[in-house]
C-alpha cells in the first residue's frame, strides 16, 4: 500500500500471549512458481492496486475499502526481486484491491487463485513466537500474516523496517 515497500522488516518479541498470535511467512517466490503458465502470462506485465486497510478486522473482500477512499498504489502482481532476478506473486487478501486493466470478475477469478495458491501449506512456515526471538525477513519475496489471540492478553514485538525501493 506504499510507494516504496520496506525491503526488509525485523521483530523481536518482548511479550507474547499464551495462546496464538504466531506469524506465517509465504514463500512468494514458490508461489509464483507454482501458478500454471497461462496465469504467469496473463498477470506478468499487470499491476494491482493495494489499498491501506488494516483496520477493517474481517477479511471480506466485498467490504474492502475503495482506492479513492484510502491510501494506495499500484504495483507489478508479480514482483521481480532486484537482487536475485527472479519473480514473486506480490497480491495479498488484506490489501490487493484489484488487477488493473482487468474485467472485476477476471480480476477476481485471478487474485482468488493467487491468494489460494501463496496459502498453500508448503509454501509457509509458521513461526511460534518465544520471548527473545528475533526474525527478519525479505519483504520482496514474502508475505506474512498474524494469528489471532486473545485481546486480554499482550502481544509486544518490536519491529524495525528497512527502506525498499518502487516495486518493478
Amino acid at each position: 500500500y506504499k510507494e516504496r515497500p520496506a525491503m526488509g522488516t525485523m521483530l523481536y518479541a518482548i511479550e507474547i500471549p499464551g495462546e496464538g498470535g504466531n506469524t506465517l511467512f509465504a514463500n512468494a517466490y514458490k508461489a509464483y512458481e507454482a501458478l500454471p503458465a497461462e496465469v504467469k502470462r496473463r498477470i506478468d506485465e499487470r499491476k494491482a492496486v493495494q489499498v491501506y486497510d488494516y483496520g477493517g478486522g474481517v477479511l471480506d473482500r466485498k467490504h474492502m475499502v475503495k482506492p479513492e477512499e484510502g491510501v494506495s498504489f499500484a504495483h507489478p502482481v508479480a514482483r521481480t526481486h532486484p537482487a536475485t532476478g527472479r519473480k514473486a506473486l506480490y497480491v495479498n487478501r488484506l490489501m490487493t484491491h484489484h488487477i488493473e486493466g482487468l474485467p472485476h470478475e477476471e480480476s477476481e477469478r485471478l487474485l482468488a487463485l493467487m491468494f489460494e495458491t501463496i496459502e498453500r501449506p508448503e509454501f509457509v512456515y509458521e513461526h511460534r513466537w518465544r520471548v527473545g526471538d528475533l526474525v527478519l525477513w525479505d519483504n520482496r519475496c514474502t508475505l506474512h500474516a498474524r494469528r489471532d489471540f486473545n485481546p486480554e492478553e499482550k502481544r509486544w514485538l518490536r519491529r524495525v523496517t528497512i527502506e525498499g525501493e518502487r516495486p518493478r
